[in-house]
Formats: C-alpha cells, structure tokens, sequence
C-alpha cells in the first residue's frame, strides 16, 4: 500500500483530513509524522551541539552534501546510517512501538 500525504494550509485542515482517511491510511499518516519528529530532532541535536554537517561528515569519513543530503526530510536513510549519524553525534537512538 502507498499513501502519498500532502502538506496543508493549516492544522484545523490537518485535523479535518485525518477525520477522512481510512484506519489504515491515518495508521500511515501517523507513522510518517513519527518519523518525521524522530528526522527533525536528529537534525536539531547536531545545531544544538553547535556541530557543522561538515563536521559531523568527517567525523563519518563522508562529505557535507551527504550529510545535507542525509538530513532532507524526503530522505529516507537505512538503520545503518540514522546510527552511524547519531554515533558521530555522540547520543543514543531509541526505536519504539506502540499499539494503536
């Protein structure tokens, strides 16, 4: 299954689609913001350690476009990497679940 997810105007208009989607697809949606949140604070951890994407790519033995690259949200990494990542960033990576 594919569930493509567009940006909204605003969060009333996040509310009412999500209102809409079938238990499956609102599954996704919530799944894909996770990711998105889990992304984002990845990101905002090397800015709060005052590290460079050039810094954190040499401490990898990999370039700053990689890095940038790595930190697109439309970027999806493997395991490897999101741990190779936080290792060069020197933190812990948690992953959990929940029932829905």
């Amino acid at each position: 299954m594919k569930i493509v997810l567009k940006k909204v105007g605003n969060m009333n208009n996040v509310l009412l689609m999500k209102k809409r989607l079938s238990p499956d697809a609102q599954l996704a949606y919530e799944n894909y913001g996770s990711w998105i949140d889990f992304h984002q604070s990845l990101v905002q951890t090397r800015m709060s350690m005052g590290l460079t994407q050039r810094a954190v790519g040499e401490r990898l033995g990999i370039s700053q476009p990689a890095i940038a690259q790595f930190e697109k949200v439309t970027y999806t990494p493997t395991v490897d990497s999101i741990l190779a990542y936080a290792q060069a960033l020197g933190v812990k990576v948690k992953f959990s679940i929940a029932a829905s």
